[in-house]
């Protein structure tokens, strides 16, 4: 299992940011690799990501999520996989968002990005992606 972590400032209250981080349905939209989140209840979505070519399907649980503070989930099926997402407001206006990883990288083209920093750069860039889209979406 690899760990990777990675943090972002955004210029949005923190209420603003946890909003978008329980939108599950709204993941497509900031990570490059999901396809498609579908919510099959309060607690389990099922996701469809495209990486390196290859399609998986698996089932999530959150499995903990406190109002404006946390959001945390791992794969139920499929690969074994956690992530936790930390919010903490540095004043009135900006939100420090820390995205926590856990996975074990499949096949072999993952391994090589593990091994060669691609994933701590695409988990780099899907929370740039995130800052845009909550920054334009208070506007």
């Amino acid at each position: 299992m690899r760990t990777y972590e990675q943090s972002i400032d955004v210029f949005v209250p923190v209420s603003v940011v946890y909003e978008q981080w329980t939108i599950f349905e709204a993941y497509p939209r900031f990570m490059a690799d999901v396809v498609h989140v579908h919510r099959v209840d309060e607690t389990r979505t099922r996701w469809t990501t495209l990486f390196g070519g290859v399609r998986r399907r698996f089932d999530v649980e959150v499995t903990d999520q406190r109002l404006d503070e946390l959001v945390a989930w791992r794969s139920t099926s499929g690969a074994d996989q956690a992530c936790a997402v930390a919010l903490h407001g540095t004043d009135d206006r900006t939100t420090r968002v820390r995205l926590r990883v856990v996975l074990e990288p499949e096949g072999i083209w993952e391994q090589a990005c593990a091994a060669s920093g691609s994933l701590d750069q695409r988990f780099k860039s899907d929370l740039e992606r995130f800052k845009e889209l909550v920054e334009s979406r208070s506007l």
